[in-house]
């Protein structure tokens, strides 16, 4: 992900910045708040350090360097590491209001063990856009208070990768 992030970076020129792709260590940052499902959507009062950082990534500057303006983005992505043993994408439209998830074979992980991991992204997401992002996109318009929309991707609609012979 950090070459893919360089070379967008580098040639921007040819890489849209429509895309922001973040590292895993922002899907980390939002599993570690903690979510109240109870209340509505809102979210526990987080530290200072999580504001500050949440604000880094929002801003481009996180990671060094390589960061996309949220404020210039449609598109964010990063990677999620899940059980520190299975991999999957995570993909915010910001114009469809929406976060897919992509899983490119869903025998390992049912959808009851994926959501935890997906509801502080829909949750969280919104309140980063209105604090860092709302006053410079309009177009965001009303929906941006409310939760994002959550899809999942089945692998057919993945691109995969077959053998060569």
């Amino acid at each position: 992900m950090f070459l893919i992030r360089k070379r967008a970076y580098n040639f921007s020129d040819i890489f849209s910045r429509k895309y922001a792709v973040l590292d895993t260590g922002f899907g980390l940052l939002l599993q570690n708040i903690s979510y109240n499902p109870k209340g509505k959507g809102q979210c526990s009062v987080p530290s200072i350090d999580y504001v500050k950082k949440m604000e880094r990534y929002a801003m481009g500057n996180f990671p060094k360097n390589f960061g996309g303006k949220w404020k210039d983005c449609n598109h964010l992505l990063w990677p999620y590491l899940l059980s520190n043993k299975y991999w999957i994408l995570f993909h915010v439209d910001l114009e469809n209001w929406k976060v897919t998830v992509y899983d490119n074979n869903q025998r390992f992980y049912q959808e009851a063990d994926i959501y935890p991991h997906v509801v502080p992204c829909i949750n969280i997401i919104p309140e980063i856009i209105e604090n860092y992002v709302a006053r410079d996109r309009v177009d965001l318009g009303k929906k941006r208070f409310q939760p994002l929309q959550y899809f999942r991707k089945s692998p057919c609609d993945i691109p995969q990768l077959k053998r060569f012979r």
